[in-house]
């Protein structure tokens, strides 16, 4: 297996997806200026690899590394990261227009993240993040489905309920989820709490690719998905906050399943949980809406433009679950800052993303209080700015302020 690293400045770089003057760019939606895996595009086409490659990286503070590579035919491959030190990865797989196609947090076992999917030809952008945000060292690995697995898989010691994990056989007595089995484009749900009902079954009568969501942030609820003959397929805590949501897009084939519960928290407050079809385009919208990706600005999601950031700019947002989005441009290079004041108890985050989609800042709670700051040297050129709440939706506004600050004649 070719390990390949890289120099800890460039992997700075690469992972805040900014140019990297070694490295051979290509100019492509879902990662411009990212890490080619082996070096180079022409050595990136994981069709032909014989073995895995794996790249070190360092996975910046909110922010992700961004690993490109090409297929010269549909290939089924295999994408891993492993975090050093106990750090928690989640990976997002897009393709070449920033659409996203997979995610992962713990399919690798333990803290560690894998995604094997079949891909026809073309450019991919894998994106590596930490689960909380946190600046964390990790190694990506791309190779072919039948070759050798970096991550030890599903069932591995470590992370939410990795011990003692809930074991759903033939025989285990469960709950059927719903009313009957999954209709195309349709969902089985349930709500009860974790103590009382550990163990859902759902069936499906054709090849469909699920989701499956477990919410209620008071009972930290950890899901696991068991086939019929008891063998564990994923599983998933906190993706969305406190909630859980395992997406199996390879279709399932035809047959019996299992969904098992763990409440990390309070097993008594009611659990609701989902299976329903999965739907790429409806993941993506979930990311914009949690601030994790930036918006496409094709007006296909509703992105309010500001004009340009001659000195000052203002705007208001309401301090809603979902990140509102807007556009400005810088007119020429300099420093710029961006304030999200709340009001009436919000608590504002906000998200600087290029026109490329990649996030260029975040902050939270800065530099003092609730409000949020950002001050950054900035290149002419688009810029997406994302603002959000902490937590649930606050009775309060969040009002917006961008300066430039233009150098003294």
């Amino acid at each position: 297996m070719f390990i390949r690293p890289v120099p800890i400045a460039a992997a700075i770089l690469g992972a805040t997806a900014m140019p990297v003057s070694a490295q051979e760019q290509q100019e492509v939606a879902c990662g411009a200026g990212a890490l080619w895996i082996n070096g180079t595009e022409d050595a990136s086409n994981v069709t032909s690899f014989e073995e895995p490659v794996q790249q070190v990286t360092l996975v910046p503070q909110n922010g992700a590394a961004v690993t490109l590579f090409t297929l010269s035919e549909q290939t089924g491959v295999r994408l891993e990261a492993e975090g050093a030190d106990g750090g928690d990865t989640v990976i997002d797989l897009l393709d070449a227009s920033g659409n996203l196609i997979g995610n992962d947090d713990d399919g690798g076992g333990a803290l560690s993240s894998r995604l094997e999917v079949d891909l026809p030809a073309g450019t991919y952008c894998l994106q590596t993040r930490s689960f909380g945000g946190s600046l964390i060292p990790a190694t990506v690995s791309i190779g072919l489905q039948s070759q050798e697995a970096m991550t030890e898989g599903l069932g591995a010691v470590g992370g939410g309920g990795a011990f003692g994990a809930p074991e759903c056989g033939p025989d285990t007595e469960a709950q059927t989820l719903g009313e009957g089995a999954l209709a195309p484009g349709g969902s089985l749900q349930a709500t009860a709490p974790i103590g009382a009902v550990p163990f859902y079954r759902f069936t499906l009568e054709s090849e469909t690719p699920i989701v499956v969501t477990a919410e209620n942030p008071d009972a930290d609820p950890y899901v696991y998905l068991y086939d019929e003959r008891g063998g564990l397929m994923g599983q998933n805590d906190d993706f969305d906050g406190l909630n859980s949501r395992l997406e199996m897009m390879e279709p399932l084939s035809a047959g019996s399943y299992c969904v098992a519960l763990e409440a990390l928290s309070d097993e008594t407050q009611p659990v609701t949980v989902t299976v329903a079809e999965f739907d790429a385009a409806a993941a993506q919208q979930a990311l914009i809406e949690r601030g994790e990706i930036a918006p496409p600005l094709d007006g296909s999601y509703q992105v309010e433009p500001l004009g340009p950031l001659q000195t000052r700019l203002r705007a208001s947002a309401d301090a809603v679950d979902a990140y509102r989005y807007y556009t400005f441009d810088m007119p020429q290079f300099g420093l710029a800052t961006v304030e999200a004041i709340g009001q009436g108890g919000a608590d504002p985050i906000v998200v600087l993303y290029d026109e490329f989609g990649r996030e260029i800042g975040w902050n939270d709670d800065g530099p003092q209080g609730l409000d949020s700051f950002l001050a950054l040297e900035l290149a002419p050129g688009t810029y997406i700015l994302g603002v959000g709440q902490y937590g649930q939706a606050a009775a309060g506004g969040i009002t917006v302020a961008m300066t430039r600050y233009v150098p003294a004649q």
